[in-house]
Parts: structure tokens; C-alpha cells; sequence
């Protein structure tokens, strides 16, 4: 699905990484602004032809999730969003488990039109949430919108205290941004995932030991490398 791997490399990957303290400083002037929660899933595309809805990962691999496709409207077009999980704090490790496991527990949260890419990113997330109807384990992306910096900065604050991952935040031109706390961390490579193709890593499986000496997985990182630093890691 050319498509779908098109759409990760065209327009999801230039959501650009901000330190969400510096939000009212660093994020651009606009005159809005369109915020959301970031969900700590995985990039999914559910393609809608009539009564058929297949689902699939970023890389155009199809997943085998029929409850979700059975709760997704039969409304025709490619729908990407995020996996995440339904109970609890979504984890992107906890995601990958499920999503091999058939779907058990995973919820998607519709974000873009796939289908048309030819109007703006505002439109899209417009279309989308007149489109797609809100239910238990389907609905759209929870948007909010404002025209100050000051609130998105304030918003951000409660999401994390809430336990959040961060916000999604898109202006009303130009690029997009992920507002996450940038935390440092001494890690031990703990295991990795390869991609399709074998020329490299997609991820690698990251821990701490503690007080005890057991290990402790601390996150699943695909996200951050190029070509050549997935081939090199995979030498590693």
C-alpha cells in the first residue's frame, strides 16, 4: 500500500518534536490554533470499501483486528489514526503486544483523511470529525482549538499531570508539532524489532535496571532515526 507509506513519510513524520515548556515561546505565531491529546500508540490506516474494513500498520503490512473493523462505520476512504489502548495509560510496547495478539483491548482514534490530502490539514481534521461518529472503541480525535499560545502551554501542564504523553498541536498554517517533556536517561538496549525488509531496525526495546536487579522496560523507540542509523543499529 504505497499509499499508507507515503502518507508517513509525507505527512506524519513532519510533525515536529517541541519541549512542551517552551510552547509560548517557541511555538510559531498563528492566528489558531488546534490542539489535542497525544496518544502513545502506533500509526494505523483503516481502509473502508462498502462493507469491507481492512486495517493497517504504517508500513502497509494489513493487521488482523476484526473487532475494530467491525466498529468502524462503513464509510468509504482511507482513515488514518492511532492505535492506542482503551484502559488505562496507552502504552506504544503495549499496542505492538495487542496489535499481534488480534486486537484485544485496542481503541482508534481517527485523526486524518487519508483520501484528501488535496485540502489543508484544518480541513482534513475538520472532515473528520463531521465524518466519523464517537462510539466506544472508534471515534475521531478529541480536537480543541484556541488562538493563544499562553492556553496551549497551560493545557499541556494538565496533561501531564493528568499522565499524559503530551499534546498534538496544529497551527493554522505550516507544520505541526508534538509537545512532549524531553527527560534524559542512561538506557540499555533490552531488544529490537526489524523492518520488513531486513535492512535495518524499526525499534528498539529499552530498559533500567532497578534496586533489585530486574529490568525494567522503559519505552519502545521507533521514532528519531534515518536510514543509515537503522542499518547501523542493526549491525550493533
Amino acid at each position: 500500500m504505497e499509499q499508507l507509506v507515503n502518507y508517513k513519510r509525507r505527512v506524519a513524520s513532519r510533525f515536529l518534536p517541541l519541549e512542551g515548556d517552551s510552547a509560548q515561546q517557541d511555538l510559531p505565531e498563528s492566528e489558531a490554533f488546534i490542539y489535542s491529546q497525544k496518544l502513545d500508540g502506533h500509526l494505523g490506516f483503516a481502509v473502508v470499501e462498502g462493507d469491507s474494513v481492512q486495517f493497517y500498520n504504517r508500513s502497509g503490512t494489513a493487521l488482523n483486528l476484526p473487532a475494530l473493523a467491525a466498529a468502524f462505520p462503513r464509510l468509504n476512504g482511507i482513515w488514518a489514526g492511532e492505535l492506542y489502548m482503551s484502559a488505562g495509560r496507552s502504552r506504544a510496547f503495549q499496542v505492538a503486544t495487542a496489535v499481534a495478539s488480534g486486537g484485544e483491548g485496542l481503541a482508534f482514534a481517527v485523526f486524518d483523511a487519508v483520501h484528501a490530502l488535496e485540502q489543508s490539514t484544518t480541513e482534513r481534521i475538520e472532515l473528520v470529525e463531521r465524518t466519523i461518529p464517537a462510539g466506544e472503541r472508534v471515534h475521531p480525535v478529541a480536537w480543541a482549538r484556541t488562538d493563544s499560545r499562553k492556553e496551549i502551554l497551560a493545557r499541556y501542564q494538565e496533561a501531564l499531570e493528568a499522565g499524559q504523553e503530551g499534546l498534538i498541536v496544529v497551527p493554522a498554517h505550516g507544520l505541526g508539532y508534538k509537545l512532549k517533556p524531553i527527560i534524559e536517561l542512561d538506557v540499555t538496549v533490552l531488544g529490537y524489532s526489524m523492518k520488513e525488509d531486513g535492512s535495518g531496525i524499526r525499534s528498539l526495546l529499552v530498559g533500567l535496571m532497578d534496586d533489585e536487579g530486574v529490568w525494567q522496560v522503559v519505552a519502545s523507540v521507533g521514532g528519531g532515526y534515518n536510514e543509515d542509523d537503522r542499518a547501523i543499529w542493526l549491525q550493533k
